[in-house]
C-alpha cells in the first residue's frame, strides 16, 4: 500500500517564522520546488520525522535550514 505524503505549501514557515521555533528542514529536488518544513507543522515529532524519510524516499535532498 503506497504511503499517503502530506505536503504542506513550501512557505507556511516563511509566513508562520514566529511558529517555527522546533526543527526546520529544507528538501529540494532538481527541477522541483523547494520544501520547508518545521515540527511545529505536525501533531508529533513522529509524523515530522515520516514525512522527511517519505521526501527522501522520493528523491529529496534535505537539511537542516
Amino acid at each position: 500500500m503506497r504511503k499517503r505524503i502530506l505536503i504542506i505549501p513550501a512557505f507556511l514557515c516563511l509566513l508562520l517564522s514566529s511558529a517555527c521555533s522546533g526543527e526546520c528542514v529544507r528538501c529540494q529536488k532538481q527541477g522541483e520546488t523547494t520544501l520547508n518544513y518545521c515540527e511545529t507543522d505536525f501533531p508529533d515529532k513522529n509524523a515530522y520525522n515520516e514525512q522527511v524519510a517519505a521526501l527522501k524516499a522520493l528523491g529529496y535532498t534535505c537539511g537542516q535550514k
